[in-house]
């Protein structure tokens, strides 16, 4: 089935490029599209390069306008730095995988932390030094946007998708913040660049390992992914549509993801006695499925624990000697259970008002910001339904893994909640589907004053 126009013409560069013609006409476009992905990397290095220089010094002048890269921990991020640095930190001393160094968590996913304590290992425990990484590692994911954008749907749309990720207001902030969300969106794209590599070489066994060890990684970074992991069984059967085919290449992806998980579980039972992957999924729960949210419609659908809140507090999170002889204290396991407990029994008592809740929730996927910003957006909406729209009547497969990031952001963002850190993927796709829609309505115009200028030159011309 033919793709966008876009994909058509960069698939038939690759075709051509490999002196692939049938009678003096180009291959059809899914015989043999493995070299999309290599001749958009070949072509468009140094594109990519500036887009990656644009993106470092926009991060760097921000975070230095700012005084970031010198923050303490708990002035940036509402608090969540010191947990990973406190981890990273108790980790290269010998005291294991704690925030306090002294009891064992699983508060935390193992991805960053292990990360950052690697930083710390080759840098010296230098906030600093960790910081800029983490801005590296974002100006990378710019280029890496570009390259997927030129090699999915043309170097027009790769070139906005690219200029936008370099520019976005959301990335740049967070882009200094010791935190995994700049690591997550470039395992994300890795994963996008990967399942792209399927779509053109279907049999490749080693192509579909190593998206699902990437998977793995991007599950143990931020533990929502595995929402995009549950999905793919329903990618494999749209992109095969034999049922023997879909749940071998499902256990090819699915399977690599469960090596990763799986001792970071083990782990968890055997230190804390309880087979969890994330002890803060109720105390994120609670903060978003509480009296407060649901009775205040300015705060429906956003993060928000109640201000008076006469929960216990959990052990590990501050040294022994810090504890408030005042204050009550469960064990981790505990803590999460009551949470989440206290957050079911919320939505029991607030059942009817859970669509509003959902509506908020999209809304704030959406349109979560000012009503300047919300009206500066609203092109991106439009182009972006626009692009999605093109990219459903092409019915072409390679598209699928977007709509699984398009699908697992709306269930992370109903299930919990939609963050500008959380929806990061979601956030990339629609900028990716949005630069394709805006490049094929150039085209369109483009192709329109073409055919007016022939017009005119054709009454302009005397006649013999």
């Amino acid at each position: 089935m033919a793709g966008p126009p876009a994909v058509t013409r960069i698939t038939s560069k690759a075709n051509s490029a490999r002196g692939g013609e049938l009678g003096g006409r180009p291959r059809p476009e899914m015989a043999k599209p493995s070299s999309a992905l290599g001749l958009a990397f070949r072509q468009c290095r140094g594109t990519s390069l500036a887009m990656i220089v644009l993106a470092l010094a926009l991060r760097i002048g921000v975070g230095l306008a700012q005084s970031t890269f010198t923050a303490e921990p708990n002035r940036v991020a509402g608090g969540d730095e010191p947990s990973y640095v406190g981890i990273a930190g108790s980790l290269l001393s010998g005291h294991g995988y704690s925030e306090n160094g002294e009891i064992p968590t699983a508060y935390r996913a193992p991805g960053y932390p292990v990360f950052l304590a690697l930083v710390f290992l080759l840098f010296g425990k230098s906030l600093v030094m960790a910081r800029l990484v983490n801005v590296l590692i974002s100006s990378l994911t710019v280029g890496a946007i570009y390259l997927l954008g030129v090699s999915v749907f043309g170097r027009r749309a790769g070139l906005f998708a690219g200029f936008a990720g370099a520019v976005y207001p959301y990335w740049i902030p967070l882009s200094a913040a010791v935190m995994p969300e700049s690591l997550f969106l470039i395992l994300v794209c890795a994963v996008l660049l990967l399942f792209q590599r399927i779509a053109e070489r279907p049999t490749s066994w080693r192509t579909h390992l190593a998206c699902g060890l990437t998977m793995g990684l991007a599950t143990l970074t931020r533990p929502e992914f595995c929402l995009f992991v549950l999905l793919v069984p329903a990618w494999a059967m749209f992109f095969d549509r034999r049922f023997g085919r879909a749940l071998g290449r499902s256990a090819l992806l699915v399977l690599p993801v469960v090596f990763c998980v799986a001792p970071w579980v083990a782990r968890n039972y055997v230190v804390m006695g309880d087979f969890v992957f994330s002890s803060n999924v109720g105390p994120l729960l609670w903060g978003v499925y509480n009296p407060e949210t649901f009775g205040d419609r300015t705060l429906m659908g956003d993060w928000k624990p109640p201000r008076h809140d006469a929960h216990p507090y959990r052990t590990g999170e501050y040294p022994a000697a810090l504890l408030q002889p005042d204050l009550r204290y469960v064990s981790e396991q505990e803590y999460n259970r009551q949470q989440t407990h206290r957050a079911v029994e919320a939505i029991r008592a607030n059942w009817s008002l859970m669509p509003r809740m959902m509506v908020a929730k999209l809304n704030q996927l959406a349109l979560s910001a000012g009503a300047v910003e919300n009206l500066l957006r609203l092109p991106v909406v439009y182009c972006f339904l626009l692009g999605l729209g093109l990219l459903v009547v092409s019915g072409d497969r390679r598209f699928l893994s977007l709509y699984l990031v398009l699908a697992s952001g709306v269930a992370a963002a109903l299930l919990f909640y939609a963050a500008p850190r959380l929806r990061m993927p979601f956030d990339m796709v629609v900028l990716l589907i949005a630069s394709y829609g805006l490049g094929e309505q150039l085209r369109v115009l483009e192709e329109r004053r073409g055919r007016r200028e022939t017009a005119w030159d054709q009454r302009e011309r005397p006649h013999g």
